[in-house]
This record gives C-alpha cells, sequence and structure tokens, in this order.
C-alpha cells in the first residue's frame, strides 16, 4: 500500500514538472541580433546586463520565459525587438536607455512590465501592450519621446507612478475599464496630449498624473472614479471640458488650478471634498453648478477666477471655506441657499463688482439685511459687506456684536461707517485696504482688535476711541499701518493712560485729546438745499460711471493693443517668408500660435497668387484656420497684411493702424454713453461753480 502512494506521488509530480516546462526547448547561449552583437539565455531566461552590444533587431526565441532585469541596459543599437508568447514578464530596466530602439512587439504571454523597463527609448514610435499584461511599472515609458501612438490591453489593472511622463509625441490616450489606479505623475508632461477618456474601473487619478499637459482640450472621467490627486490636471491651459460622475468624493488641492481655458464646471450629485485652490486661477471660468450632495468647498478652491459670473448651489449641505472665492470680479449677485451650514471669512474677498449676498429665509445659520450684507442668523456678526455697492455710508446694526476678518476689505466707495457700542470684537483685516474712510469712531464696547485690522485704509486720518485701548492681536505690523500720513488717535483724558497718555504714539498712531464736540451725533446744520445736494450726488453717480466706462474702454484698448501686437509679429515673420526670432516666438506662443500652425499658416500665404495681390477674404480665411481670434480681429490683420503686400505701409507701422482701427470699433452705445456723462459732468461742474459764487458773495454782505 505503502508503494503504491509512493508511486502515486511520483506520477504526479513528473506530470507538474512537464506542465511547468517551455513549449519548445530553448539551448542556453548566445543568440545573434541582425546587424551583429547577441544577447545571452540561460535558464530560458535572457540574461541580465547580456545584450548591451545587440545591433540592429533582437528576436527572442519562443521558449524564453523571461527577459531579466537590465538585459538589454544602454543597448543604444538595437533598433527593434520581438518578444514571444512565452514570455511572461519583462524585468526591471529591460531595455532602460535604448534610444534608438524604434518598434516593440510584446507577445500575448506577458503579465507584468517592469519599472523603467523601456525608459529613455526616445525613438519608439508606437506601443501596443497586450491583453495579458496586468501591470505596467513605475517608470516603464517615461521619456519615450517619440512615441504617438499608445494601446492599453483591457486587462491592464495598475498604471504606475511616471509610467508615461514626457510621452511629449503622444497626442490621444483610452484607458481601459480594466484600470483601477493611475500612479501619480503617470502622464505628466504629454505635452501633445489632446483627448483622454478615462475607463469606469478607475478609483483614483493620482498626484500630477495628467499635469503640465498644455494640449489637452477634453477628458471624459470614468463612472467609477473617487478621487482625483492634487495638481492631477494643474496647468493644463487648453482644457475646455471635463465631466465630474456622481461617484466622484474628493478633488485635492491644485488638482485643476491654472486650467486657464475651463469655462464651466458642474459636479455630480455625490458627497464632495473640494480641497483648497483645487480651481484657482481658473481665469476663463464663469460658472459653477454644485450638486446636491453635502458639498465642502476648501479654501480659495476657486480663488482668481475674475470672470466668475454665476454660481449655483445644490440642495445638499455645504461648507464654504474661507476665501473660497476671492477675486471673483465679475460676479454681481449670490444667493445663499437654506443648505449652506458653514461660511469662512473673506469668501467674497476681492469681489469688486458684488452688490448683493442674498440668503435664503430658511437658511438656519446665516441672513442678510436690506443692503445684502452677510450675518450670521441672529445678526450678532458681520461676515461680509458686498463691495459693488454705491451708497458712501453704512451703519453696522445694533444687534452686532463682532465684525468678521475681511468684512469691509477693499471697501473703495465706503467713506462713513458707524460702528454700534454693541460690537466687542473687530476681526484681522477687517477694513484692510477700505481706502475711502478718513474717520472712525471706535466704541467703548470694543475691547479687542485684529491683525491688519486698518492697514492700507490709505485716507484714515482719525480714529476716535471712546474708550480705553482694546487689545490688539499681537503682530509685526500694527494693525493702523499704511494709514494717512500722520494719522492719530483722539482718547478721553480718563482713559489716556492706557493708550501711553497724550503726545504718545499707540500702534502707529499718534495720541491726542479727544474733543466731545468732534463725535457729535448732531449733524451740524447745512447751508446746502435739498435740489443742490441732489445734483451733487447726480455728480457722483455720474463721476463713478464715468470713471467705470472709462476703466472699460482703456480695457478694451489695451487687449487691442496686445492683439495688434501679436497680428504684426506674425505679419512680418509671414512677410519675411523665414523663421521667427526667440521674440517673435514669445509673442505668437501668447497669441496661442503654435510653430506648427505658423507653417502652415506660411503654407497657406505662399500659395496665393501674390502677384496680382492678396483679397481680404482669403487671408482672413487663411488666419480663421489657425489662430482663436473674433471677426474684428481677423479684419485688423488681414487688412494690415494687404497693406504690407501692395508697400503702402511698413510693419512698424502696423501698431498705430491697429489701434486705429480698435477705437473706430468701439461700441457706439459706450461712446454716446461717455459723451452724455461728460456733458452731464460739465453741466454740473459748471452748476457748482455758480453755487461757489453765489454763497461766497453772500457771505461778503
Amino acid at each position: 500500500m505503502r508503494r503504491s502512494i509512493i508511486s502515486i506521488l511520483l506520477i504526479a509530480l513528473s506530470i507538474s514538472t512537464l506542465n511547468q516546462a517551455p513549449s519548445h526547448a530553448v539551448t542556453d547561449g548566445n543568440v545573434s541580433c541582425s546587424g551583429g552583437g547577441s544577447f545571452t539565455i540561460a535558464s530560458n531566461s535572457v540574461t541580465r546586463f547580456s545584450g548591451e552590444n545587440c545591433i540592429g533587431t533582437a528576436v527572442i526565441p519562443d521558449g524564453v520565459t523571461s527577459i531579466a532585469q537590465q538585459a538589454f541596459l544602454y543597448a543604444t543599437r538595437i533598433t527593434s525587438v520581438v518578444i514571444p508568447d512565452s514570455v511572461l514578464s519583462i524585468g526591471s530596466g529591460t531595455f532602460f536607455g535604448a534610444t534608438a530602439l524604434t518598434s516593440a512587439t510584446i507577445g500575448s504571454g506577458v503579465t507584468s512590465i517592469g519599472d523603467l523597463a523601456f525608459y529613455g527609448n526616445s525613438s519608439l514610435t508606437s506601443m501596443s501592450i497586450p491583453n495579458s499584461v496586468l501591470t505596467i511599472g513605475y517608470g516603464a515609458f517615461q521619456g519615450t519621446t517619440a512615441m504617438s501612438s499608445l494601446t492599453i490591453g483591457n486587462s491592464v489593472t495598475s498604471i504606475g507612478v511616471q509610467a508615461f511622463t514626457s510621452t511629449t509625441s503622444l497626442t490621444s490616450v483610452i484607458i481601459p475599464n480594466s484600470v483601477t489606479t493611475l500612479g501619480d505623475y503617470a502622464f505628466t508632461g504629454a505635452t501633445s496630449l489632446r483627448d483622454v477618456t478615462i475607463g469606469n474601473g478607475v478609483t483614483s487619478i493620482g498626484e500630477r498624473t495628467f499635469s503640465g499637459n498644455t494640449s489637452l482640450t477634453n477628458v471624459v472621467l470614468g463612472s467609477g472614479l473617487t478621487s482625483i490627486g492634487s495638481y492631477a490636471f494643474g496647468n493644463d491651459s487648453s482644457l475646455v471640458s471635463i465631466n465630474f460622475p456622481d461617484s466622484l468624493t474628493s478633488i485635492a488641492s491644485y488638482a485643476f488650478s491654472n486650467c486657464t481655458s475651463l469655462a464651466g464646471v458642474t459636479f455630480g450629485d455625490s458627497n464632495l471634498n473640494i480641497s483648497s485652490r483645487a480651481f484657482s486661477g481658473t481665469s476663463a471660468l464663469t460658472t459653477i453648478t454644485f450638486g446636491d450632495g453635502t458639498t465642502i468647498i476648501g479654501e480659495y478652491a476657486f480663488s482668481g477666477n475674475t470672470r466668475l459670473a454665476n454660481i449655483v448651489f445644490g440642495t445638499g449641505s455645504t461648507s464654504i471655506g474661507s476665501y473660497a472665492f476671492t477675486s471673483a470680479t465679475s460676479l454681481t449677485s449670490v444667493s445663499i441657499p437654506a443648505n449652506v451650514i458653514s461660511i469662512g471669512v473673506g469668501v467674497f474677498y476681492g469681489a469688486t463688482a458684488l452688490t448683493g449676498i442674498n440668503v435664503n429665509v430658511a437658511n438656519a445659520y446665516y441672513s442678510n439685511d436690506s443692503r445684502g450684507a452677510l450675518f450670521n442668523a441672529t445678526k450678532t456678526i458681520l461676515i461680509a459687506y458686498p463691495r459693488g455697492h454705491l451708497q458712501t455710508s453704512y451703519s453696522i446694526p445694533n444687534s452686532v456684536t463682532t465684525i468678521a476678518a475681511y468684512a469691509f476689505a477693499g471697501n473703495s466707495v465706503l467713506t462713513t461707517i458707524e460702528i454700534p457700542n454693541s460690537v466687542l470684537t473687530i476681526g484681522d483685516s477687517s477694513f484692510y485696504q477700505a481706502t475711502a474712510i478718513t474717520r472712525i469712531i471706535i466704541p467703548a464696547s470694543v475691547t479687542s482688535i485684529g491683525d491688519s485690522t486698518f492697514v492700507s485704509a490709505s485716507l484714515l486720518s482719525s480714529v476716535f476711541f471712546l474708550g480705553s485701548a482694546p487689545t490688539a492681536t499681537p503682530s509685526w505690523r500694527s494693525p493702523f499701518a499704511q494709514t494717512a500720513v500722520g494719522a492719530k488717535a483722539y482718547v478721553r483724558e480718563v482713559n489716556s493712560a492706557s493708550f501711553g497718555g497724550i503726545g504718545s504714539t499707540w500702534k502707529a498712531l499718534s495720541v491726542n485729546l479727544l474733543i466731545e464736540s468732534d463725535i457729535s451725533t448732531t449733524p451740524p446744520q447745512s447751508s446746502i438745499t435739498p435740489e443742490e445736494a441732489a445734483e451733487a450726488e447726480a455728480l457722483r453717480v455720474a463721476l463713478l460711471e464715468a470713471a467705470r466706462i472709462s476703466a472699460l474702454i482703456a480695457a478694451q484698448a489695451a487687449r487691442q493693443i496686445e492683439l495688434a501686437n501679436q497680428r504684426a509679429t506674425l505679419i512680418a515673420v509671414i512677410e519675411s517668408r523665414k523663421a521667427p526670432t526667440s521674440a517673435q516666438y514669445s509673442c505668437l506662443e501668447i497669441a496661442g500660435i503654435t510653430s506648427k500652425n505658423l507653417d502652415l499658416i506660411n503654407n497657406d500665404v505662399l500659395n496665393l497668387d501674390l502677384s496680382s495681390g492678396v483679397k481680404l477674404s482669403k487671408v482672413e480665411t487663411i488666419i480663421k484656420k489657425y489662430v482663436l481670434v473674433d471677426q474684428y480681429a481677423a479684419g485688423i490683420f488681414a487688412k494690415g497684411f494687404e497693406l504690407v503686400n501692395a508697400g503702402l505701409i511698413d510693419v512698424n507701422n502696423l501698431n498705430k493702424l491697429s489701434i486705429t482701427f480698435s477705437i473706430s470699433k468701439l461700441p457706439s452705445s459706450q461712446l454716446d454713453t461717455l459723451k452724455k456723462l461728460e456733458t452731464e459732468i460739465a453741466n454740473q461742474i459748471s452748476i457748482r461753480a455758480a453755487r461757489k459764487a453765489r454763497l461766497a458773495k453772500a457771505s461778503l454782505r
């Protein structure tokens, strides 16, 4: 019986050994390459360092099961390799530095491609990864700068860190549904990559996975994605659209920062955490639509987006971090729905056009007043005052005990702000850069002033303290730094010791004795009639409107000058029939004109029949094919080119020509409005001058 069992075990072991044997016997020894040199096989494996001298094509014999690490390390003369189906793995650094390798055929038995396997293969033009491959290692194809075509098999589950970094010729990639993880930096620096489709199996996109891909325009995210890493798409300046699936729960810091062509984002209905600065500097962004899940918006998440004009919150619980929408200079109003439960400080700081913050009456945490200022629900904390209001005075409600950080920061309209004696605390930077206030009264109730509270309130010359010196947050600079030259604190004698005494300096303010009549709440009798006051207000409003339109016209003129410089440079390059200088290239790159487009433009222009003159329509057609400019800009360029070609004007005069065109093309409505305002202002000035003369004459009687 015992012998029978032993016999059975021996038979089973023999069968197992047979099953593990290669399908073809492989003889150990050297295998020649097509152009000279060889590589070595031992125990069914291409041995380490053996292929360094291989020249031309290396055909690995069928039956070999593995290629050792660094087998063809720095084999700089190998041009192609054929890997049979019998090979199960490609080791780390196998073809590292094989700079002449243009073609690699990978058999259907390979299950893993090791770290740095094809690193630096700068001549490799395409790669088809078979369906048998499960993992692609760290830096496996990094620096394959000529690779313009990539197919990833549908069994790959993991793409390693830096796997395809700096594949600068790759234009599109499809990540199959089998992949679950995209490693950090996997495709960073793929500067020609335009389209990316990510399969439904991918759950996370790593740090900087697609960052710096300046040609990337469209990204399709799969339905299984839950997280996007920091800087994942950072600095992808051509990205115009991206979808966010309902599965997404986390967007890390700076994930889409400086995606300067992204015009709108719509989030799914999942519970979503958007981390700090995730969309900062997406300067083309005009609309944000949040989903109906719980949403956490991090600090500075959408900061610096000057074109942002529309924010739509979902129905889910929402928290808005500090400075989340700073510098949203195109935002005129915002509605806070009932589900917003937390709002940080300075959320709308720098939103210069914001005229009102409207809170849903059903919100249990926040409220607003008739001026559109934002408060907590009980109006004990004043959170933000909208900078876009034109009223010059504001009385803080008597319910307020705290003026929050940045509440009035940057306000350049308010000249008078009345602080009630209910206020106990004035927060950090609450009046920072409030450049219109000249005096302010601090009631005796105020016990603390934050860091940089009145810094850069450049006209503030008089601060009246009705009580003892409040506690100031320790800081490297005074809360009254950079106020008006010679700014003074006026204090009552009974409280003067807390300020260091009359004649001393307290927090950059010289301390003076307060005269009660200076803070009288009874306004002095005015000799100005109501009609005269109305005229003065009309003048002020007219001046503000004129300033606004003048700023708009100045901005348009500056943009037209920029366009003129860019078009003139392009004209000069085409007219010279020479490669552009580095300075010209720099100007053209700002205009979005690539060297490839420049070559195409040159070719088209050279094909025109110059002897019969260049027609405007033909040149406009050529330019519009390659440069994203409006109808008017294309017209300027076409006209300029025609004049250059006809010898009627040289390139140096094109800037002047283009600017002249731009001024003549300003909308007539704006010019008419400006003209009317100028007339109205002149009338008001005449009225005021006459009034002053009348009052002066009356005073002499």
